[in-house]
């Protein structure tokens, strides 16, 4: 199976675009070149929407505006 997810990337901006949920203290300060780049995936919880997924993985990058997108592969 083969399959791209888009995901804006507003929860993880340079800039702050959203307000975090009540108790919930935000890293400060985020360094977004930090987690630029690609990831693959070694391990997992059980869900299952997840089951039989393999070889997933997944691209950060910066946006012209300073905040983050994220694409999911599986």
């Amino acid at each position: 199976m083969s399959c791209s997810i888009f995901v804006s990337g507003c929860v993880w901006s340079g800039s702050l675009l959203y307000s975090a949920p009540d108790g919930i203290t935000p890293v400060t300060p985020f360094e977004i070149n930090r987690h630029l780049g690609n990831g693959k995936e070694i391990a997992r919880l059980d869900h299952s929407f997840e089951r039989d997924m393999t070889d997933v993985s997944a691209n950060y990058r910066l946006q012209d505006d300073g905040s983050g997108r994220s694409s999911i592969r599986f």
